[in-house]
């Protein structure tokens, strides 16, 4: 250890090490390039819950994949949904996480511009089944 440590004395050694060094540390900090698929929820209906966006009027605050004519920009667009890393920017993307914060994102994040819009359990899940399938 001692003999390594000496090595780095050396300009060319530390020049070395330098560029190593950050490759560890930038290949830590991404961790795996794609996130373990969230977990769908099986009692969720696709179809159903890309009607309720549609009956729920979503669509006047998001851009809805599978929607025609909806071009809200007041929240993110919903397009690929299912391959995003987080709720809101605070929850880990899976089915709970994204029905809790359907059915009342007020919980999850106060003051957020997220409103409660009144939907059902079963429509929450419906939605996250539809939000989820988005690839």
């Amino acid at each position: 250890m001692v003999s390594f440590i000496r090595g780095l004395r050396h300009p060319g050694a530390r020049r070395s090490l330098v560029p190593a060094a950050l490759l560890a540390l930038a290949g830590a900090a991404c961790g795996s390039a794609e996130p373990a698929n969230p977990p769908q929820l099986p009692e969720g209906n696709v179809e159903a819950g890309l009607q309720a966006i549609a009956d729920l009027g979503c669509g006047s605050c998001h851009v809805v994949p599978g929607l025609r004519g909806v071009n809200g920009t007041v929240g993110p667009p919903l397009t690929d949904f299912g391959r995003r890393h987080y709720v809101a920017g605070m929850l880990p993307n899976n089915a709970d996480n994204l029905t809790q914060w359907i059915l009342d994102p007020q919980s999850v994040n106060p003051g957020t511009a997220m409103p409660d819009v009144g939907v059902t359990e079963d429509q929450a899940r419906d939605i996250a089944a539809y939000l989820l399938s988005l690839r």
